[in-house]
């Protein structure tokens, strides 16, 4: 009897050793150790901005029934010296791996983390939005309403196999993000030697249907949920006169409107339309749908990608409309980083 029991001891003993590996302390046998890495390279530079546009990281972690187990919110102060890195001790195992990340909670709403009882599904993301916009008094009711300068939004969503590892030789999981926010800028420009433009002459709105990602960050499925209508967070308008020259046959004056609107993802099926239109009578200067129009400045530099990569790393667009001495539109100059395409009018017709 006193030898069985020694050998059990010693095949436990053995069990113990071999499921922690060859470690001298036995403080560093956990169950799996992880260190995961955040980057942001998802974008037309192809260079890893992670520690100048995402200032915090939400993690969440769920097990193959899509439960919560793991959830972990840090901000880029406390994700040690490199600024981009997490900590995380789990049962080896294979999890899925939701990652929201900026500072979101003014301007986006995402479900509370309950450890053993939240869903993965139950993870979307919705835009805080008004019923209503002085600016849009027709507006469907359905429709949201948003005039802020949002706050940077990412997210990632990946499956991975966490094996056995001790702190002392963690695993390393690498995790890029795609960033779920556009900043638009909008300019109408006047040469006239008589008119100024005036900011307040004018309406401009963004419509979509972008207002609730699902977790996996496609667009919700409900149509009675996401339609937005974006507004501008900042206008501004200027003028600056000119000379006679050999191209211009008098002095004159060129007047500039800039209008500033900041939208959460643009996906290639949804129909986003850029609309301007004058104040006091309502009629329209352009209407147009706003990811084609970026779709097709897309040059070989980005052929390989599909329209979907294109505008997840696209979240800079800038559009310069000329407008005639009757303010109607004559052509459209985009530009995306050192490239500048001009269309006519008549080209886009």
């Amino acid at each position: 009897m006193m030898k069985l029991k020694h050998i059990l001891l010693a095949a436990i003993a053995v069990m113990g050793f071999t499921s922690c590996g060859l470690i001298n302390d036995e403080s560093d046998c956990v169950e799996s150790a992880n260190i995961f890495e955040f980057s942001y390279t998802k974008n037309l530079k192809f260079a890893d901005a992670f520690r100048a546009e995402v200032k915090s990281v939400t993690l969440l972690g769920f097990d193959r029934s899509g439960t919560l187990v793991y959830a972990q919110r840090a901000r880029q102060s406390e994700m040690g010296p490199e600024g981009n890195r997490m900590t995380v001790n789990l049962a080896p195992g294979k999890y899925d791996f939701l990652v929201w990340g900026g500072d979101y909670d003014d301007h986006f709403n995402i479900a509370s983390a309950k450890i053993g009882e939240s869903k993965l599904t139950d993870f979307t993301c919705k835009l805080l939005t008004e019923d209503s916009h002085p600016d849009s008094p027709s507006a469907p009711q359905t429709h949201g309403h948003s005039d802020k300068s949002l706050e940077h939004l990412f997210h990632a969503l990946v499956t991975l196999d966490l094996n056995y590892a001790s702190p002392s030789n963690p695993n390393i999981h690498k995790i890029d993000l795609t960033k779920d926010t556009n900043s638009i800028r909008v300019m109408l420009q006047q040469q006239s030697t008589e008119s100024e433009l005036k900011a307040d002459d004018f309406i401009f709105e963004i419509t979509d249907r972008n207002a609730h990602l699902n977790h996996d960050n496609t667009m919700h499925s409900d149509l009675s949920q996401g339609h937005v209508m974006y507004h501008p967070w900042h206008m501004a308008e200027g003028s600056t006169e000119y000379d006679a020259d050999e191209s211009r046959a008098a002095e004159g004056r060129i007047n500039v409107v800039l209008a500033e609107l900041t939208t959460s993802r643009l996906h290639p099926s949804n129909n986003t339309i850029l609309t301007v239109r004058k104040r006091d009578t309502g009629r329209v200067l352009f209407s147009i749908p706003l990811q084609k129009y970026s779709l097709m400045i897309r040059n070989q530099a980005f052929a390989s990608m599909d329209d979907e990569e294109y505008l997840d790393r696209q979240d800079n667009f800038s559009l310069t409309f000329i407008l005639d001495e009757n303010q109607k539109w004559t052509s459209v100059a985009i530009n995306v980083l050192d490239w500048r395409v001009i269309y006519t009018n008549s080209d886009l017709h």
